[in-house]
C-alpha cells in the first residue's frame, strides 16, 4: 500500500516519513511532495492509496489538491494536516471526501490511529470494488445466458423439442419466456466497416448497444442475438410500432451509426410468428442477407491484390488490442525491430502509439455508452496504473476521463 506526504515545510514531512513506523501501520512506500503541483504530477504517474496533506501551502492549499484528486477520480483516501482550528477547513475538507482532519501538533497516536482507519477504508474501498467488477461479471454472465437461449431457439436446436421442454430451459436459466408470445424477428447485417479502430468485439457492443436503446428498451424484450455475421432482434408483439414508425426507428438507426461510427448496415424485416416458427423466418432474412452480401462481393473489382502484412497487421491488433510487437511480428516470420520500421513507414505511426490511439477511441466510446467504473474501463483496456490513465487521456483529449464522462454520457438518443 503507497502513501502520499504534502507539506511545504521539509522539516515536518521528514519527521512524518523518519518517526512512524509505516511498515508496521502496512504501508510498503511513502513518498513526498513539497507543493501541489509536485503532488499532481505524482498522483497522476503512481498508485497511491492515501495521502496525508497540510492545508497550508503557498503554492496553493491542500484543500484545492482534495478537490482536484475528487474531480479526476481518483481512489484514494485523504486526511488533512492544519495548524489552524479553523472550522470551515473541516467542512470543506469533509465536503470533499476526506476522512480526517488533524490539528497540528497531534500525538503519534492520534496520527497512527488514523492511518490505521485509512488502511481500513482502502481495504473497504477495494472490496466494494471487487464486488462491483463481480457483479458487473456476473450480469454480463446472465445476458450472455439469456442471448445463448434465444440463439438456439432461432438457429432450430429446439425444433423437436415441445413447449414444456422450452419452459423447463427457460424455468433453470431464469429466463421469461412467455410461450403465447408472438415475436417480429429483424435481422441487421453490417455491410461495411469504414471506422478506424473499431475491431469486431467493439462493433459487436456498438451495434448491439444502439438496437437495445433504439428498438428493445420498453417493455420485457430478448437480448439482441449474433448471429455469425448478422443480428437479430425478436421484437415482442405487444410492444411492436405500426408499421411506418418501425421504419422510422431503423431508419434512424442506420442514419446513427453510419454518421457517428462510419458503419453501413442494411436490414430485412420477417413477419409476426409464434416461438416455434422463428428458425424459419429467420433462416429466410439470412437467405436475403446473403444474396445481398453476394452481390455486393460481385460488384467489387474480381482482381484482389494480395492484403500487405501492415494491413493484416492492422486487422490483427484491431481483433486484439494487447497483442505484443512480438507477436505481431512472429506472424509474419519478421524481426521485431524491422517489423516495427516497417509499420511506421507504412502508416507514419510508431505502432505502440498506433495501439494506444484505438485504446484512446475505446475508453472514450465506453466513457460515454457505459456505466462501467473509470478505474475498471483502465484495467480492461490493459492500464495496470490508473493514473497513468488519466494523464494518458487528459493529454490526448484535453479532458480527465470524469470530465469526458460528464460531457458526452449517454449521447446515444433513445
Amino acid at each position: 500500500m503507497n502513501l502520499l506526504i504534502v507539506d511545504d515545510e521539509k522539516f515536518s514531512v521528514e519527521a512524518l516519513q523518519n518517526t512512524v513506523p509505516w511498515a508496521e501501520l502496512g504501508i510498503h512506500h511513502v513518498f513526498s511532495c513539497y507543493n501541489i503541483q509536485d503532488a499532481k504530477e505524482l498522483l497522476e504517474n503512481e498508485t497511491i492509496n492515501i495521502m496525508v496533506c497540510d492545508i497550508e501551502m503557498p503554492s496553493g492549499s491542500g484543500l484545492d489538491l482534495l478537490a482536484w484528486v475528487e474531480k479526476e477520480g481518483m481512489p484514494l483516501v485523504s486526511i488533512l494536516l492544519t495548524c489552524h482550528p479553523d472550522f470551515s477547513y473541516a467542512v470543506t475538507a469533509l465536503e470533499h471526501g476526506a476522512l480526517a482532519y488533524l490539528l497540528k501538533p497531534f500525538k503519534p497516536e492520534e496520527l497512527h490511529s488514523t492511518i490505521r482507519q485509512a488502511i481500513a477504508k482502502v481495504r473497504e474501498l477495494q472490496h466494494i470494488a471487487r464486488l462491483q467488477k463481480r457483479e458487473a461479471l456476473s450480469n454480463a454472465s446472465r445476458t450472455l445466458v439469456q442471448e445463448q437461449f434465444w440463439f438456439q431457439l432461432i438457429t432450430g436446436m429446439f425444433l423437436d423439442c415441445d413447449r414444456s421442454y422450452v419452459a423447463w430451459e427457460c424455468s433453470w436459466k431464469n429466463i421469461d419466456f412467455p410461450d403465447d408470445t408472438l415475436f417480429y424477428p429483424v435481422l441487421f447485417l453490417v455491410t461495411k466497416n469504414q471506422a478506424d479502430g473499431m475491431n469486431r468485439s467493439l462493433v459487436n457492443f456498438t451495434v448491439k448497444n444502439v438496437l437495445n436503446e433504439v428498438l428493445l428498451s420498453s417493455g420485457n424484450c430478448p437480448p439482441p442475438v449474433t448471429l455469425f455475421s448478422y443480428y437479430v432482434v425478436l421484437i415482442p408483439a405487444p410492444v411492436l410500432l405500426p408499421e411506418k414508425e418501425m421504419k422510422e426507428k431503423y431508419d434512424h438507426i442506420i442514419d446513427f451509426l453510419h454518421r457517428n461510427y462510419h458503419l453501413l448496415l442494411q436490414y430485412f424485416c420477417g413477419k409476426t410468428v409464434s416461438w416455434n416458427e422463428l428458425y424459419e423466418q429467420v433462416s429466410s432474412l439470412r437467405r436475403q442477407a446473403d444474396t445481398l452480401l453476394a452481390s455486393l462481393e460481385n460488384a467489387c473489382d474480381s482482381q484482389k491484390e494480395n492484403v500487405s502484412v501492415i494491413e493484416q497487421s492492422i486487422r490483427l491488433i484491431q481483433e486484439n488490442l494487447d497483442i505484443s510487437r512480438e507477436e505481431l511480428a512472429s506472424r509474419f516470420f519478421l524481426n521485431p525491430d524491422y517489423f516495427a520500421k516497417l509499420f511506421k513507414k507504412e502508416t507514419g505511426k510508431a505502432l505502440s502509439d498506433y495501439i494506444a490511439d484505438l485504446k484512446l477511441e475505446e475508453a472514450k466510446y465506453m466513457l460515454s455508452q457505459t456505466a462501467d467504473g473509470i478505474s475498471n474501463i483502465a484495467s480492461l483496456l490493459g492500464y495496470s496504473n490508473f493514473s497513468y490513465f488519466s494523464k494518458m487521456f487528459r493529454k490526448k483529449t484535453g479532458m480527465t476521463p470524469s470530465e469526458y464522462r460528464k460531457a458526452y454520457y449517454g449521447t446515444i438518443p433513445s
